[in-house]
């Protein structure tokens, strides 16, 4: 699904119920890579996936990309969502 956060439309997904999960990809991967985990994590949680700005099917806005800028995504993505709490994991290749 597209979801406006941050001035950009974000792509995710979300399975299951319970404590929030947010699996984010490395660089030049998208949220697809997570596909042998979200079924087992999603027996537990509620598992969402995103396609980082500018990978996968999320829009990449004007801006340079940087850490701040990702987490700032995530949380207007997390707010608009309604999702109050999260834990995250994640891995990072480096930045481009």
């Amino acid at each position: 699904m597209k979801v406006r956060a941050n001035g950009i439309d974000v792509n995710c997904e979300v399975s299951g119920e319970g404590r929030c999960l947010v699996l984010i990809h490395g660089f030049t991967d998208n949220l697809n890579i997570w596909f042998n985990q979200v079924p087992v994590f999603s027996k537990q949680h509620k598992v969402l996936t995103v396609d980082v700005r500018g990978f996968g099917r999320s829009e990449g806005g004007r801006e340079p990309y940087s850490m701040r800028l990702f987490a700032a995504d995530l949380y207007e993505l997390l707010r608009a969502l309604g999702i109050d709490s999260a834990c995250v994991l994640g891995f990072l290749d480096r930045l481009p």
